[in-house]
């Protein structure tokens, strides 16, 4: 079997001599624009049909933007380029857009992409060439939709880096969430009347999220794509907690909530259930701010107590 060409010339060579539809082209440059940022991408018409002189529209920067697709096979004259490039930019004024993403398979020098900005004024203008195309898809983020669309699948390096930066997604949600929560806690230590929680609690309180997330020692995490809390499909139904750990966890709420001397049983059954005494709503800082931590605390342990035990 033929290995595949190195260096990210194989997405580049795919990219450069396309040989799928029109459809096709307008679907992936609707993917790209979300990973690059652009909100609420709405394709027009890729199948076919009237589409008011745009393929997709998007907001950026709060302001509407519209885009286009342009995937001839092989190189075309920077005559051809700038022809399409016009026809594209009469649907900005045509649908009250401030921008137009302009997405195509063509290398683009500098001096080239900088005289389509200068064509393209006072219309604000963002060229997504073949090397930046290919950059994109030959990132973690992007390797499900360079095989849906190129048929590349992930090499041994791939697969590493792949893994790297789902563990950094993750630690990174993680570390948010903790900041959140010391943020309360450390604002109860100047308000009179609340209560703090000894460092060495809190400690034990991240370790016990860790594992029932998943993370590990060794930098891993088997999470897919998406929220740590379980919004990506299958990230919930791979946990794996064994209950004396959870329980732990309850007494450790209970010691936050000032409910001590419940039992783990009685205290697991107020986590999942929240209406018991003692429940995390009874900590002493403001209640809104622990809404949605209670929320995802209820979510982690409910879904796993419906999971078969080993």
């Amino acid at each position: 079997m033929n290995r595949r060409r190195t260096e990210g010339s194989e997405t580049f060579h795919r990219l450069q001599q396309w040989t799928q539809d029109s459809a096709a082209s307008e679907r992936l440059a609707a993917q790209l624009l979300r990973v690059e940022g652009y909100i609420g991408v709405d394709p027009s018409h890729p199948l076919g049909g009237p589409d008011g002189l745009k393929d997709a529209v998007c907001l950026k920067d709060d302001q509407k933007w519209i885009g286009a697709a342009y995937f001839p096979r092989g190189d075309q004259t920077p005559g051809a380029i700038k022809e399409k490039l016009l026809s594209d930019l009469a649907g900005v004024a045509a649908n009250q857009a401030a921008g137009l993403a302009f997405v195509t398979n063509q290398e683009l020098r500098l001096r080239e992409r900088e005289e389509l900005t200068q064509i393209a004024e006072p219309v604000s203008l963002d060229i997504f060439h073949l090397e930046r195309i290919a950059s994109l898809l030959d990132s973690p983020p992007c390797y499900g939709i360079r095989l849906d669309f190129l048929d590349i699948e992930m090499n041994k390096e791939e697969q590493l880096a792949f893994i790297a930066d789902r563990d950094a997604m993750f630690k990174e949600a993680l570390d948010q969430l903790m900041e959140k929560f010391n943020a309360i806690v450390n604002r109860g230590d100047a308000v009179a009347g609340t209560v703090s929680v000894p460092l060495g609690e809190m400690k034990e309180f991240k370790s016990i999220l860790d594992t029932i997330s998943g993370s590990n020692a060794y930098g891993f995490v088997y999470a897919p794509s998406g929220s740590i809390f379980g919004s990506a499909a299958g990230h919930i139904t791979r946990l794996q907690v064994p209950l004396a750990e959870l329980r732990a966890f309850a007494d450790l709420l209970d010691r936050i909530t000032g409910s001590a001397g419940v039992s783990s049983s009685f205290a697991l059954s107020t986590v999942v259930g929240g209406s018991s005494p003692g429940h995390v709503s009874r900590l002493h800082v403001p209640l809104g701010e622990l809404k949605e931590y209670e929320a995802h605390l209820d979510r982690i342990i409910a879904k796993r107590l419906l999971l078969p035990h080993p």
